[in-house]
Formats: C-alpha cells, structure tokens, sequence
C-alpha cells in the first residue's frame, strides 16, 4: 500500500509476467532507486494503472509506466529480474480513475462490454475490465471506445509469436497476450452474448499485399449445443477490388486438431477454426491457420485466398 499524505491510499496488486516480444504505449520509462520509488510514481501519475520494475541488487533498476494493462511483458523469463503490478481503486475528486472500466463513485459498477463502455463516456483504444451479466468476474478485453467494438481476436500472422494451433480446451479458456496476438475464448465470448441485447461480428484482415478486407456478420451468436457453431441473420462484406475474399460462413461447428467433426482439417492447416468439411478446400481463408513468411503461405493454395494475411482482428459490437 502507497500512502499519498492526504489522498487516499493506493493498493497494488502483483500480476504476471508473460514472456512474449509485444511493445506496449508507455507512459514514462527510466532509472529508480527501488520498487518503492516506482510504486511511488505509478500512484501518483492519475494515468498510471500498471507498472514493471526490473532489476537487481548492485545493479541497475528500471521502472516502466503503463496506462492500461494487468500483466507485463517481457522477453526473457528465466534471465530477468523483472515483477509486475496493477494499481487498485483510485479516486480524482470523487471519480473513479483506476481500473479502465470501473465506473461510479465508489469504482463498485463495471462495463459490460466495449459498446457499454462508450455510453458511459470511454474513449480511445485501451485494455479494459468488462463484466457482462453472467461472468462470475471481470476480465480484460481490447477496447476500441470509440467504435463500440469488443476484440476477441487479434493476430499478427507475420510474426507468428503466439500458436493457434492450439487445443479444444484452449479455445474455451482462451490463449495469449492481450496487447498482442489473443484469442479470448468461447467461454468469455458466450457471456458477452447472452447480455440478451443484438450483436454483430466484424472481422478485419489486412493481407500481405496491403488489401484490406472488412467481413460484417449481422446478429451473430453461438450454440455450445453443436460445438459453438455461429449463427447469424445475413453478412456483407467490403473488400478492395483486386483481393478475392470469400467469407466462411460461420455456421459449421468450431473445430480444433483434437476434437470437431472437421478436426482433420484442423490439424492440416494449424489451427482452430469453423471448417467445412463440404467445402474443398476445409476453409475459405485459415485465419487461425499457420501462415509461413517470407513467401506467404504454403497452403494457400488450399484456400480461395490470393494472398497470407498480415493482420487479423475480430470485434463484437453491440447493435441494440
């Protein structure tokens, strides 16, 4: 605990350290005596609501500052001397400043998701605490406030540091780093949508030629009932001219290498994904699948895809 003479005290809670190469917005980075000193400086900085200390006695000591977060990354697990720490509740002159989607005067209320974020006045593009009606607690999410979009995918084939040739149970519990590559898992994302209001999925793709595709599914939901199968009133796409992209339809059961009725397209194409067994190709695009760089993808030749895709990000937005 950090006491701020007559301000209220600030407690910090110590959070995981994720080995993984992602940069993240800092907002101050330099030399400290101590982890006192650093804690010192995230409790005072309003704008702070995480921070790293790396170091180690006789030897230098750093101190980052992050505006968003709860765990930190680093590159090296096993060399360094690094810990990790959230900033609790905090209070400006009666508002709730700490954690990002805690509201209220008392910090006791918090968003159900991004779009519930942005009604209550949230902007930007941050990690944030949501909360929907049936989570037993909150949890993080990549928050774009300003569009109302909740991210439960993101993905960056070109760099290929998180797997998503991942397991049936991993896709339920959901993998990787939120600043970075992450899928959040059908568990959060079903209790997301069972808030009883209307959602739509939009998936973004940029390819390794630059094109950009936006694929929009209108009242998107999933069934556990056949293997988190999509559903979904009708979709649209908006494609450049030059990228053929054929949407995959969503509404096929989910399949990973160890369990699905597709699951042998699975562990062709490296990753979990809505197959379709019908189709020749399993997929229209292997968004989850494994893309190789330089020279794109060897498999693409088994997808209607022209190119690899470079960035992948999936959004659930609320309509009503």
């Amino acid at each position: 605990m950090i006491s701020l003479g007559n301000c209220l005290s600030v407690l910090f809670f110590k959070t995981r350290l994720i080995e993984d190469f992602a940069t993240t917005v800092s907002l101050y980075m330099g030399g400290v005596r101590s982890r006192l000193e650093c804690s010192n400086s995230c409790a005072r900085n309003y704008n702070c609501r995480r921070y790293l200390y790396c170091g180690s006695p006789g030897g230098d000591k750093w101190c980052t500052l992050f505006p968003d977060g709860e765990d930190c990354a680093v590159k090296d697990l096993v060399n360094g001397t690094c810990s990790c720490y959230r900033k609790g509740k905090q209070f400006v002159d009666g508002k709730c400043v700490s954690p990002i989607g805690y509201y209220g005067e008392d910090c006791a209320s918090i968003i159900k998701d991004c779009s519930d974020g942005k009604s209550k006045s949230m902007k930007g593009v941050s990690l944030s605490y949501i909360k929907p009606l049936e989570s037993a607690k909150p949890f993080e999410v990549f928050c774009y406030f300003d569009n109302s979009f909740t991210t439960i995918q993101r993905r960056r084939p070109d760099f290929n540091a998180v797997d998503f040739n991942r397991s049936w149970t991993d896709y339920i519990q959901g993998f990787g780093y939120m600043h970075s590559e992450h899928w959040i898992g059908f568990q959060h994302i079903q209790e997301i949508l069972r808030t009883g209001d209307t959602y739509r999925l939009i998936i973004m793709v940029e390819f390794l030629n630059s094109d950009k595709c936006a694929l929009i599914y209108n009242d998107f939901n999933i069934t556990t009932d056949f293997g988190f199968t999509g559903s979904f009133m009708d979709y649209s796409q908006s494609c450049l001219e030059n990228q053929t992209y054929v949407p995959d339809p969503v509404s096929v059961p989910f399949s990973t290498f160890d369990n699905g009725p597709n699951k042998v397209c699975a562990r062709e194409l490296g990753g979990g994904w809505w197959y379709d067994v019908a189709e020749p190709f399993c997929t229209n695009e292997n968004l989850n699948g494994v893309h190789y760089y330089p020279g794109g993808n060897p498999n693409i030749e088994r997808t209607k895809l022209t190119t690899s895709a470079k960035f992948v990000l999936m959004y659930l937005t609320r309509v009503s």
